[in-house]
């Protein structure tokens, strides 16, 4: 099982895309985040590896989802904070400030296809 700080600062990392990102929304130093998100990895049995400035992952992740679905749960029941993205276009329209409760994203990339992708694995909830 991985910890709810672990996995957070894996899907964090791998959404945001820099530890520096991922510390300012979280409140935890950079070497924190990459140690949990490492842990994570590691008892995933899954690689973590930056290709074209974006992090990505290697390898089966049978549990993955699973542990996914458990914390999106948990962000829902309002024990985490839930997790937003929108376009560069509409991002500082709506997510400025970011809503009380929630992580926003970047709100400065265009990258749509990468967006729905982790919609659709639970890495962010809207």
């Amino acid at each position: 099982m991985v910890g709810s700080e672990e996995l957070q600062a894996f899907d964090l990392l791998l959404w945001l895309g820099s530890g520096r990102e991922v510390s300012l929304r979280c409140g935890r130093s950079q070497p924190t985040i990459s140690r949990y998100a490492h842990r994570a990895a590691e008892r995933l049995d899954l690689n973590m590896f930056k290709k074209d400035g974006q992090w990505q992952i290697n390898g089966l992740a049978p549990f993955l989802a699973m542990e996914r679905h458990t914390h999106q749960l948990n962000r829902l029941l309002g024990r985490e904070p839930l997790r937003i993205e929108a376009a560069a276009v509409s991002g500082p329209r709506l997510l400025d400030p970011c809503p009380k409760g929630w992580i926003c994203g970047r709100r400065n990339q265009i990258n749509l296809p990468h967006s729905l992708g982790l919609l659709r694995d639970r890495v962010i909830d809207a």
